[in-house]
């Protein structure tokens, strides 16, 4: 993942910093608040400590590395499930996501570029559990690039 020049992935990242944002974000968004400002209204009061913290200096960087360490999480909590096949599976949660980051100023075609390092950060995280785990790194870079360009 890209790093911005102001905190080049440090432990101030506001890429990693405003992740954990993004997935309450998500799980919001898969409940079915959509609108912006119910999204908004519905964040915590340490979210939105968050957001302040970190609203100088945001750019577009910042905001990919949110989105794509969000994402990460999100796909190494998705187990593996004997009914569903891997790869409808991860289809369904990239849509999902994509979906919930879309108001969001990061560059989403970044996802394809990160998809190796995506499955790694998943593989770690999930210990081989997701069910990204199952696809494999190459058909897993096939679902980015069909999630993201359709």
């Amino acid at each position: 993942m890209e790093s911005c020049e102001q905190c080049p992935g440090g432990e101030g990242c506001h890429g990693r910093s405003l992740a954990p944002v993004l997935r309450r974000v998500y799980a919001l968004h898969a409940a079915g608040v959509t609108n912006k400002f119910d999204l908004l209204d519905r964040l915590s009061d340490e979210d939105e400590a968050l957001l302040e913290q970190h609203a100088r200096g945001l750019t577009t960087v910042c905001w990919t590395r949110a989105a794509l360490t969000a994402s990460a999480t999100l796909l190494a909590e998705q187990p593996a499930d004997d009914d569903t096949p891997p790869a409808e599976a991860v289809e369904a949660r990239l849509a999902a996501i994509l979906a919930a980051f879309e108001r969001f100023p990061w560059r989403i075609d970044d996802l394809v570029d990160a998809a190796p390092e995506l499955y790694d950060l998943v593989a770690a995280e999930s210990d081989g559990q997701a069910a990204v785990s199952r696809l494999g790194r190459r058909p897993f870079g096939k679902l980015c690039k069909r999630a993201v360009w359709g």
